[in-house]
C-alpha cells in the first residue's frame, strides 16, 4: 500500500505539448517539484517559465525557475514552486 502522503505529493504537469507526473518535496524552507527533464526540453538552468499543474481537478498556471543539470542526458529538473 502506497502511503497517503506520497500520493498527495504527486501531481500531473504539462507545459507547451509536453506532460507527465512529478513529485514535490522541501529543501531549505522552499518547495520544489520534481519530474523529467523531457518535459521541458529547451529550458536552461534558472530560466523562469510557465507550467500548468493539476491541482483539486482544474489546471493552476504556475511561473516557476527551473533547475537542470548542466549534463543534457540526466533526464530531471527542479522546479521552485512559489507556495504549496
Amino acid at each position: 500500500m502506497v502511503p497517503s502522503n506520497i500520493i498527495q505529493r504527486t501531481f500531473y504537469i504539462k507545459y507547451e505539448i509536453y506532460s507527465g507526473t512529478g513529485f514535490t518535496f522541501e529543501k531549505n524552507n522552499k518547495q520544489y517539484l520534481a519530474t523529467a527533464r523531457h518535459i521541458f526540453p529547451f529550458s536552461e538552468n534558472g530560466q523562469i517559465l510557465e507550467f500548468s499543474i493539476m491541482y483539486n481537478n482544474k489546471w493552476i498556471n504556475i511561473q516557476s525557475k527551473i533547475y537542470t543539470h548542466q549534463n543534457k542526458f540526466v533526464d530531471i529538473v527542479c522546479l521552485e514552486l512559489p507556495r504549496d
